[in-house]
């Protein structure tokens, strides 16, 4: 599945519009474990960072409430930047993402898909101490199977060597040997996991649209997803650097 990219876009006026919706405000503050990168989807080819995004939270209504401070988050829209100003955006289901000019928003089964990658990583992704080739393998999944998965494939479909969507080095040359295992790794787990329910997105037409998910009580995800208490699982290998 292709989502015809487009330039990055700019807003005027567009927060004023949101309403009644759960909402929270967005400041990017810089990125965090991760590798730079080169990306090809469709006619578009750009060197971008695929890692933690960091961001800080303020001014959350509704299910976004008390969850001020940073986090970590991981983003599905290739169109646009992130603001270091701060946006106001809202809570979307995912199959309401991406949510910029002229791009379909994902399937239910890319959702779920994402569900269930999350739900595999068990917030390792969003750990201090996780190495940059897991993280930036984490991210490459999102857009993988955001940009390029279709209704009926299997997740041994999933290539970032093949199809709308790859990734290279950015001198051109294919990733190294730890980002393409950990992304197999991540592969291979999400085929045999449940979804994750409180995974969202935070939408904004003039920003780059977030995952996120929202902690809930009694789960320790709040820790899992906290720039200061995540800490890596011991479940699988250590994701390490």
């Amino acid at each position: 599945m292709f989502k015809k990219a487009m330039a990055f876009f700019g807003c005027v006026g567009i927060a004023a519009g949101i309403a009644s919706a759960d909402t929270v405000n967005l400041r990017f503050d810089g990125t965090g474990a991760g590798r730079s990168v080169n990306i090809t989807f469709g006619e578009d080819q750009m060197n971008v960072f695929a890692g933690q995004l960091r961001h800080t939270f303020t001014g959350g209504t509704g299910i976004m409430e008390g969850h001020d401070g940073a986090q970590i988050t991981f983003c599905t829209d290739l169109t646009q930047r992130v603001d270091r100003h701060g946006t106001l955006y809202r809570v979307e289901d995912l199959t309401n993402m991406p949510d910029a000019p002229n791009i379909d928003p994902m399937s239910s089964d890319q959702a779920q898909l994402l569900k269930r990658l999350y739900a595999y990583a068990d917030g390792d992704q969003s750990s201090v101490e996780v190495g940059n080739a897991y993280a930036a393998a984490f991210q490459l999944m999102v857009w993988e199977i955001v940009w390029d998965f279709a209704p009926g494939e299997l997740t041994s479909d999933l290539s970032l060597a093949v199809g709308d969507f790859t990734a290279r080095k950015t001198d051109g040359n294919t990733l190294d040997n730890d980002v393409l295992d950990a992304f197999a790794d991540l592969r291979d787990g999400i085929a045999h996991v449940g979804g994750l329910q409180n995974l969202v997105g935070l939408a904004s037409e003039c920003a780059q649209d977030q995952l996120f998910v929202v902690p809930t009580p009694g789960t320790g995800m709040l820790a899992a997803m906290s720039l200061l208490l995540a800490a890596p699982r011991s479940r699988r290998t250590a994701p390490g650097a």
